[in-house]
């Protein structure tokens, strides 16, 4: 039959036998896609939902191509239909056995088409399906590191509330160790009166205009203050 359609030279042969050429290529596509995304046992990480991403992206495409084949096949066949508007009568005649074939062979490429769109929006789902279960169960690791992140910091939490207990248990004592271990007091003076009296250091506190506390720390030594005092003692005797 299509050596007959070749004799009579049909103006839209070429454009019929491109339409299924067409059609054969979708559908060993989709064979391919079926084939790939039919697995057993796979390792459901991200590395597999990025490859099933690029398979759904893939599938957009190879729809709108075969949603473009289904209409360029519904317009051809409404050129057939219609062809003796717009071919001479006596091509009519002449292509009718060609037209008739033409026709059938269309139908079939639209029948085609509507079949793999369904088998397509199958793979489809599958590949939602498995993308989803990727995503879940990187979603599951992602929440078991948190929680060993959680149990980490509250370790922690409990080391810094072990270091604040002991804190508050040695400042006191670091703080009147520290202070009785300062040259403030004499506990070698003969008498309990001359222990307060400081040789070395010598500390005093005082009330500024505005009510604020000031300390003004000096050194001195015994020998500077029995200086100034036998100076102090020579000049009034002198008077």
């Amino acid at each position: 039959m299509l050596d007959q359609v070749r004799n009579q030279q049909h103006p839209l042969l070429v454009h019929v036998l491109a339409l299924e050429r067409s059609l054969e290529c979708l559908i060993s596509d989709l064979e391919y896609i079926n084939n790939h995304t039919v697995v057993e046992n796979v390792t459901l990480n991200r590395k597999y939902a990025d490859k099933v991403a690029e398979y759904r992206a893939w599938w957009a495409g190879w729809q709108n191509r075969l949603s473009v084949t289904q209409r360029m096949g519904d317009w051809l066949l409404c050129q057939l239909n219609n062809i003796h508007e717009w071919a001479p009568p006596q091509r009519v005649e002449q292509y009718s056995t060609s037209t008739k074939i033409m026709q059938e062979r269309l139908e079939q490429v639209i029948r085609c088409c509507e079949r793999a769109d369904v088998f397509g929006q199958t793979i489809s789902g599958r590949l939602s399906a498995w993308q989803d279960a990727a995503f879940r169960k990187a979603a599951q690791e992602d929440n078991r590191i948190m929680m060993q992140l959680a149990d980490l910091t509250l370790r922690d939490g409990s080391t810094m509330k072990l270091l604040a207990f002991l804190g508050t248990i040695f400042l006191p004592a670091t703080f009147v160790s520290s202070f009785f271990s300062m040259p403030l007091f004499d506990w070698e003076a003969s008498s309990e009166s001359a222990i307060t009296r400081c040789t070395i250091l010598w500390i005093k506190f005082r009330i500024g205009r505005r009510g604020k506390w000031t300390c003004n720390p000096f050194i001195t030594k015994r020998s500077n203050l029995e200086t100034r005092q036998s100076h102090f003692e020579r000049g009034s005797g002198a008077k």
